[in-house]
Formats: C-alpha cells, structure tokens, sequence
C-alpha cells in the first residue's frame, strides 16, 4: 500500500507541476513510507529536514526563494505545535478550528521577519481566512477532485469537476472577503539582513529545543525587530524586469 501510494503521489506531483511546497510534502511522504516499510519510527522534524536538504542539494539558490522559505518554515512550525503542546478540548469539531485559529496566528508571528525581509506586505487576517479556507479545501475540494481522478475512466467525471469548480469560486470568495476588510493588509518596514539572520537563529532555537534555550530564542526573536531603526533605505530601487524603477530624493 505504502508502494502504490509513493506511485500516486510521484504522479500528483507532476500533475501539479512541481511547485516547491508539493516537491517538500512528496520528499516527506517518501521519508514517511520508506521508515514504515523498513518497520522504522518517524521523527517528523527530521523527516521535514531530510526533504530540506534534498531539494537544496538539488538547487542550493533556493534558499533566497521566499516560497521555500515559508513552505519549511510553515511545517516546521506545525510540527513543534503537535509535538510539544496538546489541545485538552474535548469536541473534536471545536479543536479542530481552535486549532486552525492558534497554528495561524503562530505561523503569522514567526514568519513576520521573513515578511518583512522578502515581501514588506503583512496579511492581517489570515487566520480568518483560514478558519473558512482550510475545511472548505480539506473535506470538500481536494476530496472531489481526488474523487473525479476515479470517474475519468468511466467519462462520469464532468459533473464533479463543475461542484469542485463552485467550490474555487467559494474560495476565492473568501479570500476577497478577507482581503476588503479594513487593515486586511499593511505594508511593513523592511528588516535589516542582520536582523534577518538573527530571527532565524531564533527561530531555530524556538523550534528545536525544548530547554531554557527556547526563551533565549524568544528573546533574540523580538531583538530581532529592534534592528527596524538601523536599517538604511535604498537610493535607488529596480523592479526584478528592470522596467521600474524609484529613487529616494
């Protein structure tokens, strides 16, 4: 099953083109299966860091990718939650979006310096949409296009790739909805690179260490943010075509 199962996801991940967060989930499926077909126990940390590595062997300039960036960061984060804190909530319908509402606003904090350093534009309420996004993409889209793989064979598939499609449009209806909030989105200063570098090392100590390291880490964390006032703006600005361009006077 496992084998069969490595096959389905080798050919999702072609299907979907390779996009670098679907090359890290099938690089920690492969991990995943391989430790249970070898009967072995799977730490999810380093399975996350093996997929890491692999796809920076293959390409060491991904590290500047802002996507890769957020993707790793972003399993790491929920891997640290699920490790290290338990939900004492009985309904499984509550704790599931409570858990949704805290991962999000977990994954908004340790990912800012990352905003600030790639992007300078900081999405207020993710959390909201993600408390309407992630069930509707989890038990109704991704299952009816999983479902319409199996329908092709039978030329049956047309009807369930219409109700998939009504829910990308309830998707995309969220996502504006979020968007045209008040303050849905703010633009941030930019962070120093040494502010930069200095956030991931505490981020790494926050993630990975379970000892009075991970307050040292918090520290460095909002340390991190102080450098904001020494960062020296840019005389002059291209866009990455170079067909725009701005200049401080």
């Amino acid at each position: 099953a496992a084998f069969l199962a490595l096959i389905a996801s080798y050919i999702y991940l072609q299907i979907a083109d390779s996009p670098i967060p679907a090359k890290r989930a099938f690089l920690m499926v492969l991990c995943i299966f391989i430790a249970l077909i070898l009967q072995q126990r799977i730490n999810s940390k380093r399975v996350i860091a093996a997929s890491m590595l692999a796809i920076i062997f293959y390409n060491p300039y991904i590290i500047f990718n802002i996507g890769f960036q957020l993707s790793f960061l972003a399993v790491f984060i929920l891997a640290t939650i699920y490790d290290d804190f338990k939900f004492k909530i009985s309904s499984k319908f509550l704790r599931y979006f409570c858990e949704i509402i805290l991962i999000s606003i977990v994954m908004q904090i340790i990912s800012l310096p990352f905003i600030l350093h790639g992007i300078g534009n900081l999405a207020l309420y993710g959390f909201i949409a993600n408390i309407l996004a992630i069930p509707l993409a989890s038990f109704f889209i991704m299952p009816l296009g999983f479902l319409s793989f199996f329908l092709m064979p039978l030329n049956l598939e047309k009807h369930v790739l219409l109700l998939m499609n009504e829910g990308i449009l309830w998707l995309e209806k969220i996502i504006n909805f979020v968007n045209d909030i008040p303050y849905a989105s703010l633009m941030m200063p930019h962070i120093s690179s040494f502010g930069f570098i200095l956030s991931i090392l505490a981020i790494a100590l926050i993630l990975f260490h379970k000892s009075y390291l991970r307050y040292l880490g918090i520290l460095l964390f909002l340390s991190s943010f102080l450098t904001l006032k020494f960062d020296k703006k840019p005389d002059l600005i291209f866009d990455k075509d170079q067909k725009f361009f701005a200049s401080f006077d």
